[in-house]
């Protein structure tokens, strides 16, 4: 059976995140433009800090967020 563990030089681990990103009021304010940039910062933010993002959706008030990253990574 496989796991899927990722290892370090001293250390094994699957650090897998949900992160949840709600509108105030939970308004459906998010519109298609502005969905679409967020999914860009989110992107580079990715990039930038190497992170893997697997899973990127949401509605009108909401926008989830499925990522792995490894334990270095401050969050």
């Amino acid at each position: 059976m496989s796991y899927g563990l990722d290892s370090g030089s001293h250390s094994v681990y699957s650090l897998h995140y949900h992160l949840i990103l709600v509108t105030k009021y939970q308004r459906g304010v998010l519109t298609e433009d502005r969905t679409n940039f967020i999914h860009g910062v989110i992107d580079g933010f990715a990039d930038n800090y190497g992170v893997e993002v697997s899973h990127l959706d949401g509605e009108d008030d909401h926008i989830h967020v499925l990522f792995k990253t490894k334990p270095t990574t401050d969050l």
